[in-house]
């Protein structure tokens, strides 16, 4: 892409880095919401 082999996998690490950030955090959001759900539901169920 830019010529350079050292820039190129640079830009290809930090890419790869900020997806699997962004991964994690969809993942970690649908645990707090599911957590959050089911202690709503307990705490009406009791």
């Amino acid at each position: 892409m830019t010529g350079n082999v050292a820039l190129d996998i640079f830009i290809g690490l930090v890419f790869v880095y900020l997806l699997y950030s962004l991964f994690a955090t969809v993942i970690l959001e649908i645990i707090t919401c599911f957590e959050r759900w089911v202690t709503q539901n307990v705490i009406l169920i009791v």
